[in-house]
């Protein structure tokens, strides 16, 4: 079976610890790569005397118990302090991200963050995180997304007492940054020997599914499992990696589904981070280095009727009652035909 790794720094007080465990046995180590590049080390063990299952133990999922022999429980588990990560040259970073020269192309390069404070003269905007975060205000640096999968929804409503639903979860939220990679557990209780998985994602977002399709195998990675016993419950990882901003904003946060092939979905909603807070009409964040306004970039948007928009053949008027920007702030309803904001008019 596969679990995941107790994190020693989640242990709290009264908690089993395998650290000081007595009864813990055959114990040793195994360290890998992630995709970063930094090294993991995992120390595992097999216990005598781990607690029962218990459905509110928040330890459940990091440990396995394997009834074919006496060994006892295996027990993974890992710490923050041992994860060693290649060194970043901060002033290479630094000098990459300085060659930008909007927020926008700022906040898709990994590594870069931006300060929009009027209050600072400053020949690049872009910096790295590091350096940014020494010489901008808090309230004024451009902050990326910082998140897990968030499951929205785990198990559909039983039509009736026989029905049980067999994918776990069916909805999830999604919130990536250019570059960002992560990843989701999901599982699946086959009724048919096989199935099929496919998806609609579009091609800046790359993703890859592991099993070991419920044998006894390591991960690897597949697009379909067969010869599954009816009633076996399987575990699958998707790895998520958000490699580029579609070109229209209105793909910028959409949903998406994981589609297996007895007609089971998965829900995806995925937000990607491609514009800054001062990209909005309203602000007084300087979001390019030349310091141009919304409306030096966007003039279309000082037009304030659909009559007077339309005369000129550069402008599109958007008249839906839904057009806002993302977070739900308003937006000039006429807009240049080669903005970001016109692509979001539903």
């Amino acid at each position: 079976g596969y679990l995941s790794a107790l994190h020693v720094e989640d242990i709290k007080p009264n908690q089993y610890d395998p650290r000081i465990s007595k009864t813990i046995s055959q114990n040793g180590t195994c360290k890998i790569v992630d995709d970063t590049g930094c090294d993991l080390t995992f120390w595992y063990g097999y216990e005598d005397e781990y607690p029962e299952n218990d459905s509110d133990d928040e330890n459940d999922d990091y440990y396995y118990e394997d009834d074919e022999d006496d060994d006892g429980t295996l027990v993974v588990w890992t710490s923050n302090i041992d994860k060693v990560c290649p060194p970043l040259e901060d002033k290479d970073v630094a000098e990459a991200c300085s060659k930008k020269t909007t927020c926008m192309d700022c906040s898709r390069s990994p590594g870069c963050g931006w300060c929009s404070s009027p209050h600072l003269e400053m020949k690049s905007r872009c910096s790295s995180i590091k350096e940014n975060e020494k010489m901008c205000p808090t309230e004024r640096r451009e902050e990326k997304f910082n998140s897990v999968p968030t499951i929205i929804k785990e198990s559909k409503e039983q039509t009736s007492r026989w029905s049980k639903a067999q994918l776990h979860p069916q909805q999830v939220e999604l919130a990536m940054n250019v570059g960002d990679i992560q990843y989701l557990d999901f599982t699946y209780l086959f009724i048919s020997s096989g199935t099929s998985l496919t998806h609609d994602l579009p091609e800046n977002v790359d993703l890859k599914i592991f099993s070991s399709c419920g044998g006894d195998n390591l991960l690897t990675e597949i697009s379909r499992c067969s010869g599954i016993f009816n009633g076996v419950t399987v575990k699958f990882y998707a790895r998520f990696h958000l490699k580029s901003c579609p070109e229209k904003s209105s793909d910028w946060e959409k949903s998406y589904k994981l589609t297996l092939s007895q007609g089971d979905v998965l829900d995806i909603d995925l937000k990607m981070f491609c514009s800054c807070s001062c990209d909005k009409f309203s602000t007084d964040g300087i979001c390019r280095n030349d310091k141009k306004t919304f409306l030096d970039i966007n003039p279309c948007a000082e037009k304030n009727s659909c009559s007077e928009c339309l005369q000129d053949s550069a402008c599109n008027w958007c008249s839906d009652s839904k057009f806002s920007y993302f977070d739900g702030s308003p937006l000039p309803r006429c807009n240049n035909d080669n903005f970001f904001t016109s692509d979001l008019c539903p």
